[in-house]
């Protein structure tokens, strides 16, 4: 479906690259610049959507129900495109986004935030970088604020907070980097009375839990946090503020959830929708509607004039290798072998540590070849376009520190260069995918 209120003008604008000088200009720019700023308001109404770049018929019901709310501004939760291998990114944008959403982008008021899928796991990528910057369709589609992969913009009384917590983040996805020590800063200077933040894989949930970004929200004086990836309705209560997990926007729905998170609020499985936030100087709602616009759930927040806690300091790295001790913040994983560069034969032994206070369950693999993008699949023996997860062989499942290794039914990978991404995923169902274990290898 088209906007009718976007002209083919319009569009060919969004669709024209910038030159590439441009783009890695804007890439490599920190978020020194003003966030645009508006007076307070009587109400601020936001819509904040994600997981549902298919172009489909499930996307196109969620993206009228949002257009009915006249909103202020739309944020997103990631993965705003899917896309197979050598995809035309922004045609793809357009015909996925765009055409969806493209009054709100040609208005400035789209907030996309980065997914796995925007970042090419799998698919094609919207965004690259390298040591001069980051370019491509995504910066040049979207023209965001600041550097375009994690922002700011304060519209009426909200002020919003868009984080890239991808593993491939420049500027890191830790507590301890240099994004997240730019947000405590960002967020300390706000004056908005309400301040929220956006991003893709959520730290707390009964579909998957990541570690990485367990941010001090609250302590930073965050009220409400909203992230994607699984592709549920989902609310929690973590501290004090509200975590939901939206990932109801058009593309496929999960079922049943490996187990109860015990800070769970509400939960609704396979229906699609989208939140709708209505934001006054001293009261917030936040609401799960529907494609048939029923509201499903519903959080109402008051202000109580308090001042949030300092921050706590936040924790050490985990260790570089030899015998991990037990990371009680999440599972840590280490590779010890291959070691970086190292040039392996074709059947290479990767193995490492594994640690999880709650004891190990697994560990996931994912071998990547540089040279093509694709990634190994284990039972076809062949490279392909979507993420396989390998059979990897833990010594003790349970314990809180055991060995694992990848010997691969000695079978050989196709010659060529590769990057080997490890996880944990602890018994209680903590896991971290931000590759806390990666290492390239030449298989020759």
């Amino acid at each position: 479906m088209k906007q009718t209120s976007t002209t083919t003008s319009e569009r060919s604008t969004r669709r024209v690259f910038l030159q590439r000088a441009a783009g890695l200009a804007a890439g490599a720019t920190l978020l020194t610049q003003a966030p645009q700023l508006v007076g307070a308001q009587s109400q601020t109404v936001f819509g904040v959507v994600g997981d549902y770049g298919k172009n489909n018929g499930p996307e196109g019901r969620v993206a009228n129900l949002i257009r009915s709310w006249n909103p202020d501004f739309v944020a997103t939760t990631g993965d705003n495109v899917y896309t197979g291998v050598n995809a035309q990114t922004t045609e793809v944008l357009q015909a996925k986004v765009g055409n969806f959403y493209g009054q709100f982008i040609d208005n400035r008021t789209f907030f996309p935030a980065l997914g796995n899928h925007d970042w090419g796991h799998p698919g094609t990528p919207m965004l690259a970088c390298d040591i001069n910057g980051c370019f491509g369709a995504w910066n040049d589609y979207f023209k965001l604020p600041g550097n375009g992969r994690y922002y700011d913009v304060r519209k009426g009384n909200v002020h919003l907070f868009v984080l890239d917590d991808y593993y491939l983040e420049p500027d890191g996805n830790k507590v301890d980097s240099k994004q997240a020590q730019w947000l405590r800063t960002a967020a300390a200077a706000s004056d908005a009375p309400w301040k929220i933040v956006t991003h893709h894989f959520g730290g707390y949930g009964s579909f998957g839990q990541f570690n990485a970004f367990r941010w001090p929200f609250e302590q930073w004086g965050i009220d409400a946090v909203f992230s994607g990836h699984h592709h549920v309705y989902e609310r929690l209560k973590i501290g004090n503020i509200p975590y939901i997990i939206t990932g109801t926007g058009g593309a496929g729905l999960n079922r049943g959830a490996p187990w109860t998170h015990p800070d769970r609020k509400s939960l609704h499985l396979l229906r699609y929708g989208a939140l709708r936030g209505k934001a006054t100087p001293t009261a917030m709602t936040i609401e799960m509607i529907d494609a048939d616009g029923v509201i499903l759930d519903r959080v109402d927040i008051v202000k109580d004039g308090g001042n949030p806690p300092p921050a706590p300091v936040p924790p050490a790295n985990p260790p570089a290798g030899g015998i991990p001790s037990v990371n009680k913040a999440g599972p840590t994983t280490i590779i010890t072998s291959p070691t970086p560069g190292q040039r392996t034969g074709k059947t290479p032994l990767i193995e490492g540590w594994a640690t999880a206070g709650k004891g190990v369950s697994h560990v996931n693999l994912v071998i990547r070849n540089a040279d093509t993008n694709r990634y190994w699949n284990e039972t076809t023996r062949a490279l392909q376009s979507k993420f396989f997860l390998n059979r990897v062989e833990v010594k003790d499942r349970g314990d809180q520190v055991t060995v694992w290794n990848y010997r691969n039914g000695g079978r050989a990978l196709p010659a060529g260069n590769y990057v080997a991404r490890a996880w944990t995923k602890a018994m209680n169902g903590d896991n971290d995918p931000f590759g806390n274990a990666i290492v390239d290898f030449n298989a020759s």
